[in-house]
């Protein structure tokens, strides 16, 4: 099976010649064959390459056919060449001509190396040859410029596409995993490994395939590895940078990577005030890559972030292996990752809200808000993988920990028609300290001699522990009673337990027990799973009032309680699939399947309350099985379709707040309110996918289609009630008839030609619905869409300058009986990028957004940025860069929001126009020192 996906990737490089010259007014032909004429055989997938004679330049190369044959259609005519012609296991045997016209080179016979030749190297290595199920191509067979990364090289390889999102594809088929020295390079992202490893430091860059488990050639994966020079397993390379600007704006971040063959260690930091915000560890190492090669769009302030956020952020990566040659099937891992960030955020916000009040009346609601947050989140991670053969497991651990306090000061006034209803204001202190503690462990097995021979367990035990102080002083006022003016100071202390354990264990093939020759029918697969979740939770909150008056604090026995819950959801299920398969070797194979999934849930629920109300137990029984319909048709070095069917119900269930939550009327405009009469809700869904993408390497091509649709009944609902004043209560309420349907789309396209590249992709989305509310006691239904398009194309002219555009937009409408809301959000972006020289490059990008929203004007406002940086040293590692950041200062950031019955419109606090000028320095050594 191995082998023959292989040939999707072969027949890419043997069906084109690259690297051919672009002028084709002085060119000719050039073929013959390669045969071993000792033994009569034809040298299927021989390496064949053409250099200028004298300085040795490659002009173009190719495989073979299965006939040993070969032919370049445009080789320079006039010029001195030579050809090489190579194949393992042979000697390398080369030919000097020059081409007028048709050249036949007839028959180049290749002779076996003899053994006191073997191991002894090429002085010119081939671009590419064939090593079993793996192709391999010699990096130092293509000319690249001086300070290249291995990005650059890739850019180079037939049939191989970096997008501009960063995935790579091989003849289109998507790459699961860049490894380097056949191992996860820091992390595994493919970025730190192509951006940052020099070209010169890699002796060849190997694609292969891995088949699956379930030995269909649809679930196998393509990955690319990286093999490093010897003298280059080892290395230090990574970024110092400071800038500073007008506002006293600054930004500046450093890393420091190591590595050698066995281990790898990261240090990386950064602050700044200019919305650059990280939430992981990959967010800093992407800051810091050493090629700057097309637009980037990610390593830039975020003029789209609200509010003002001057984050501090830092971490480390440590990995080691046990073993000098870690492989597929040979894994002896440890990995530890550690971040942590602190930052401080002031939000100023001015919205106006649409509210529905009844069927055919709408409340207006103006909020203004000034919310000040500073806090430190801290991550770490640490875990040991272990596989040998078919067998594996792993262990790992992790500690997440959130402390952060904020301030909220808000004004909101209700109106009807223009005139005022109420007023109110608050002010609220939080004070925050969360903690979670994970431990998980997983073992796989997938030995055929086995019975089951596909075995996986997994055990994840999470404990999280969540302390919180609450301070919220609220003023509520009529203002159809001027003397009616409600005051309240309330203090709430909660503490927070929660452990959950859950345990998923799979076992199959059981019809593998059955013997072969005793089986009625062929293609006939079962197996048996079962996901169990314990949650057990132990809460307390304190609530006491101040008084206005004396200050005193009394305590609140409607919002205070001690509760113990737990919760048991449990889903066994007996998978049973049949599979029909039809294989012709070397030329396609199609695969029709039919799946069901005989799956039950129990699920329960148990509280114990100081509160009586709050003592609940309940249990739920239901069948939730699923039937599915596949089928695949891979044709070799044309296509891959993926086909898929499915039928599935399910059930959700009302969660403890929403039964029996406490009432808090706090903020007379948001009282939640709970319903111990909720019942759980059904849901029947039809799911439908088909996927196409070309395997020929000049028709870089996939596209993809997801749908679903369903029904629910009983459905939680929103049931709300509004008074005249503005006072707001939410509950909930089961209702029948709610319907969705759901449509996703992807479309992506690649062509590359001589030196140029161009990636185009569209993105769609639609999501139908029918929703039923209560609002004041009338069932309204809202009918509505939200739907989203999306395009992007990007054009690299190799490492020389690079184009990028995008364009977005969103769609919302919601209707009802007598009212509609409706609202959109669009942008278009462009980026130009080009280097002028190899050292100097030119940058700049901008975005024109729009908002739409019923009863609002629209807004429209461009960003504008530019910049310009110059590479010094031989090795280009001193990078001066001044940037220009809202030219035209017109950002805003626009509050646009919508649901099924209120409309919200606004602007927040946001980053504005600046001026920078940063120096950064990238120290790279790749080897020892000689």
């Amino acid at each position: 099976m191995r082998g023959f996906l292989f040939l999707v990737i072969f027949y890419g490089c043997w069906s084109q010649a690259w690297a051919m010259p672009a002028d084709t007014s002085h060119t000719g032909v050039v073929k013959g064959q390669l045969r071993d004429t000792a033994n009569d055989i034809d040298l299927l997938s021989a390496t064949v390459a053409i250099y200028h004679a004298q300085d040795s330049t490659l002009i173009g190369y190719q495989l073979a056919d299965g006939f040993g044959e070969f032919l370049f259609p445009k080789v320079p005519a006039g010029v001195r060449l030579k050809l090489v012609a190579s194949y393992m296991g042979y000697e390398s045997s080369s030919v000097l001509f020059m081409v007028d016209g048709e050249v036949n080179l007839g028959v180049i016979a290749l002779q076996i190396q003899s053994r006191q030749l073997q191991g002894v190297s090429v002085i010119t290595p081939p671009p590419v040859r064939v090593n079993g199920d793996t192709l391999e191509f010699f990096a130092d067979a293509f000319s690249v410029y001086k300070n290249a990364v291995v990005e650059d090289l890739l850019v180079r390889l037939p049939g191989v596409t970096v997008w501009g999102d960063g995935q790579i594809t091989v003849n289109g088929r998507k790459v699961s995993q860049v490894l380097v020295n056949g191992k996860p390079f820091f992390g595994g992202n493919t970025n730190i490994a192509i951006k940052n490893i020099p070209k010169d430091a890699v002796e060849r860059v190997q694609v292969y395939t891995d088949a699956a488990t379930s030995g269909r050639q649809e679930d196998s994966t393509t990955n690319v590895n990286i093999q490093l020079k010897a003298d280059k397993s080892t290395g230090t390379f990574g970024k110092v940078s400071a800038g500073y600007g007008t506002d006293n704006r600054y930004d500046a971040d450093a890393s420091l990577n190591m590595f050698n063959r066995r281990s790898e260690l990261l240090l990386v930091a950064g602050a700044n005030n200019v919305n650059k915000v990280a939430d992981h560890i990959d967010d800093l190492q992407e800051n810091s890559v050493y090629s700057s090669n097309g637009v980037s769009m990610n390593y830039q302030p975020n003029f789209s972030m609200p509010g003002a956020n001057r984050p501090i952020a830092g971490g480390a990566l440590f990995t080691h292996d046990f073993i000098s040659n870690p492989g597929k099937n040979n894994v002896d891992r440890i990995k530890g990752t550690y971040f942590i960030r602190d930052n401080e955020q002031i939000n100023l916000r001015d919205v106006q809200t649409v509210l529905l009040s009844g069927s055919d009346s709408l409340q207006q609601e103006r909020r203004r808000s000034e919310l000040f947050t500073s806090g430190t989140v801290q991550d770490a991670h640490v875990r040991y993988d272990k596989k040998k053969n078919f067998y594996q497991y792993y262990l790992s651990a992790g500690l997440h920990t959130d402390k952060n306090s904020s301030s909220e000061w808000e004004q909101l006034r209700r109106t009807f028609n223009d005139k005022l209803l109420s007023t109110g204001s608050q002010h609220e202190r939080i004070h925050n300290d969360d903690r979670r503690w994970q431990l998980e462990a997983g073992f796989t097995s997938n030995k055929p001699s086995l019975r089951p021979a596909e075995v996986e367990v997994r055990y994840t035990l999470s404990f999280d522990d969540r302390h919180a102080i609450r301070n919220v002083a609220n003023t509520f006022s009529l203002s159809s009673d001027t003397g009616y003016i409600r005051d309240l100071h309330r203090h709430y202390t909660t503490r927070r337990r929660e452990a959950t354990h859950q345990l998923n264990a799979s076992f199959g093939d059981l019809v593998k027990w059955w013997p072969a020759e005793k089986r009625p029918v062929s293609g006939l697969s079962a197996k048996i799973t079962n996901a169990l979740q314990l949650v057990r939770r132990d809460e307390s909150q304190l609530t006491r009032d101040e008084s206005f008056i004396t200050g005193e604090r009394v305590v609140n026995p409607r919002l205070t309680n001690d509760m113990q819950a737990v919760v048991v959801d449990e889903r066994p299920a007996l998978s049973v699939e049949k599979t029909i398969s039809r294989h012709l070797p070397d030329r396609y194979a199609k695969d029709w399947g039919i799946s069901l999934q005989l799956q039950g849930q129990y699920y329960f629920q148990q509280t114990k309350s100081s509160l009586a109300y709050q003592n609940i137990s309940r249990s739920y029984v239901k069948p939730t099985p699923n039937v599915a319909f596949t089928y695949n048709n891979f044709q070799v070095g044309g296509y891959h379709r993926r086909l898929k069917f499915a039928l599935a119900l399910s059930s959700e269930y009302p969660t403890i707040g929403q039964l029996v939550g406490l009432v808090d009327s706090i903020d007379p405009f948001f009282i939640r309110q709970s319903n111990a009469g909720l019942r759980e809700s059904d849901k029947r869904e039809l799911r439908f996918s088909f996927q196409h993408s070309s395997l020929h390497p000049q028709k870089v091509f996939s596209f993809n289609i997801d749908a679903s649709a369903g029904t629910i009944d009983n459905a939680i609902s929103d049931s709300i009630h509004i008074d005249d004043s503005g006072r707001s209560v939410y509950g909930y309420a089961n209702m029948d008839g709610r319907l969705y349907a759901n449509v996703t789309g992807k479309l992506s396209t690649a062509v590359k030609w001589d030196q140029h590249q161009f990636h185009l992709t569209f993105n769609t989305g639609l999501n139908l619905f029918r929703t039923p509310s209560f609002v004041n006691g009338d069932k309204i239904w809202s009918d509505g869409y939200a739907a989203s398009l999306g395009t992007t194309i990007h054009y690299d002219f190799l490492e020389h300058w690079s184009a990028y555009w995008e364009n977005g937009v969103r769609f919302y409408a919601a209707n009802q009986q007598a009212s509609q809301f409706r609202n959109s959000t669009g942008f278009s972006k462009l980026a130009l990028s080009t280097d002028i020289t190899r050292k100097l490059s030119l940058g700049s990008n901008i975005t024109v957004n729009r908002a739409t929203t019923s009863g609002f004007s629209p807004n429209t406002f461009s960003i504008w940025n530019a910049s310009v940086a110059y590479r010094f040293l031989e090795g280009d590692n001193l990078e001066i860069r001044c940037s220009a950041l809202d030219l035209l200062r017109q950002n805003r950031s626009i509050v646009n929001e919508a649901s099924l019955t209120m409309l919200t419109r606004g602007t927040s606090n946001v980053l504005q126009q600046y001026f920078m000028i940063s120096l950064s320095w990238f120290p790279r050594k790749f080897g020892k020192e000689e």
